[in-house]
């Protein structure tokens, strides 16, 4: 009703100025034109600094929570011996519910069991023959290697002593012989003067004198001899010597070579055979796999509830078959709670974060409940909207799933906001525009706006705290119109 009496006082006002225009010119044709200008009543209010929440509006409907229900089928088809519960009792996680014939699986597993080990017995002495023709290989590998480089070394050394001839020590060992040599055929030189000398004078006897002989005989041979050794050490080693001791290091080094291709060979084809063994300890494995998979599918003949709560659907009974794709039971859980999912454009989703605070309400039904963010999705491929989840974790009775509805994502608060009434914003020629009183006239202003909370807009520049912004009558207004203030 307001906007409507401001138009009539505004057009009262309007033709009480025109009728005084009309005298004043009779009165005074020189009287200005502006002087006539109406003035607009208005309602103003101050820009004020306030919390403001930037807020996320999503729209959706409410479902069940996460996990809240479970349709349970056993693994392993078969036929229903029994049904432990009926609809509407209640159950707790891990209660057996049902249970499959699983005497098939039974055998089956024995059976495999069987061939499971008797497989890891023929492998397992597989396995060990093939390790031990390794450690062999390896080992005589070793041996002849080993025994082919000391042969080498040997050779070598022998090649380098005769390449190298005598050392000093050898020759001056060779050269204090012949001296020593010398000494003793120079003192038999002399025994057999003497001899010589006294068997003349009849001292001593022919056989005394023959001795002498003798000895500086043996002493003159051990001269030659000396001297030929002497000689010997300080020529060196034949050339014949030293071609046959370089064959020898060359055929040592042939030998070294063999051993260690021959034991190389060896050992990579009891490492080929080992590993032959070893891939049958991984057909051994799989048929052990096989055999846990059959025992495991008689462990499957069993249905247990996941979750505690209620059984709201029992869909077969004994004597049914039953396989993995068809339910036996329905339960839903015991927890508290409803789920609100919504959608979201990219731009407006990345604001949002799990474990913020939400408001959702329900289509037809008064009120708001709080929530928070409990997962975001990914983007759909055909409406390229972000699914966000939020939970409700005291709906009330009211809120069921399949219900429509909104939230409200509180993206951020600031405690300190510059903020006006929505009402207050106009758009002038594309652009969000405010009027603001000074004094009896009002003066357009654009204005950057931020976020919407509780009917008041956040003001980011255009405005200061204190200006008076015109609420009420706004939209009859142009920059620098006059204007009357009637209420606050």
């Amino acid at each position: 009703m307001r906007p409507i009496i401001g138009f009539v006082a505004c057009l009262a006002a309007t033709a009480s100025l025109a009728g005084c225009k009309g005298k004043a010119v009779r009165e005074d044709a020189a009287a200005p034109e502006d002087a006539a200008a109406p003035v607009v009543s208005v309602e103003a209010v101050a820009a004020a600094v306030r919390p403001m929440r930037s807020l996320v509006l999503l729209e959706g409907r409410f479902v069940a929570p996460e996990g809240a229900e479970a349709r349970l089928a056993p693994m392993a088809a078969g036929r229903l011996l029994r049904v432990l519960v009926r609809e509407g009792d209640a159950v707790r996680a891990g209660q057996l519910l049902a249970v499959v014939d699983t005497r098939v699986q039974i055998a089956q597993a024995a059976q495999a069991g069987l061939t499971a080990r008797a497989a890891a017995t023929e492998d397992a002495a597989a396995l060990r023959t093939a390790e031990l023709q390794l450690e062999t290989a390896r080992a005589e590998r070793d041996g002849a290697l080993s025994q082919a480089k000391s042969d080498l070394e040997i050779a070598r050394a022998d090649l380098a002593k005769l390449k190298a001839g005598a050392r000093p020590q050898e020759i001056a060992q060779a050269e204090s012989a012949l001296r020593q040599a010398r000494i003793g055929r120079d003192q038999a030189s002399k025994e057999l003067r003497r001899a010589r000398s006294l068997n003349e004078q009849g001292f001593v006897s022919g056989r005394d004198r023959d001795a002498a002989q003798q000895a500086y005989d043996l002493a003159e041979e051990a001269v030659k001899t000396a001297e030929v050794a002497l000689d010997l050490v300080r020529a060196g080693a034949r050339g014949e010597d030293l071609r046959v001791a370089e064959e020898r290091a060359h055929a040592a080094e042939r030998a070294c070579s063999f051993a260690e291709i021959t034991g190389a060979k060896r050992v990579a084809q009891a490492e080929q055979a080992l590993r032959a063994a070893r891939s049958g300890a991984l057909g051994v494995a799989a048929k052990r796999q096989e055999a846990a998979a059959a025992d495991a599918q008689v462990g499957y003949g069993e249905v247990r509830a996941p979750i505690a709560g209620k059984v709201v659907k029992r869909l077969l009974g004994p004597g049914d078959q039953a396989d993995p794709a068809t339910p036996v039971l329905v339960i839903q859980s015991a927890a508290s709670g409803i789920d609100f999912v919504g959608s979201a454009p990219p731009a407006q989703a990345v604001e949002i974060r799990i474990g913020q605070a939400s408001e959702v309400t329900a289509d037809g039904l008064p009120g708001r409940v709080e929530a928070m963010v409990a997962s975001i999705g990914q983007a759909d491929a055909e409406t390229g909207l972000i699914a966000v989840r939020l939970h409700c974790p005291s709906p009330g009775p009211s809120l069921r799933a399949g219900v429509y509805g909104s939230a409200q994502v509180i993206a951020r608060l600031a405690p300190a906001a510059l903020a006006i009434p929505r009402a207050c914003v106009v758009d002038r020629d594309g652009a969000k525009t405010v009027y603001v009183r000074e004094g009896d006239t009002a003066k357009a202003r654009p204005v950057r706006l931020g976020s919407d909370d509780g009917g008041y807009v956040a003001v980011e520049t255009g405005l200061k705290p204190g200006d008076q912004v015109i609420k009420l009558g706004q939209y009859e207004l142009s920059d620098g119109a006059k204007v009357k203030v009637v209420g606050r």
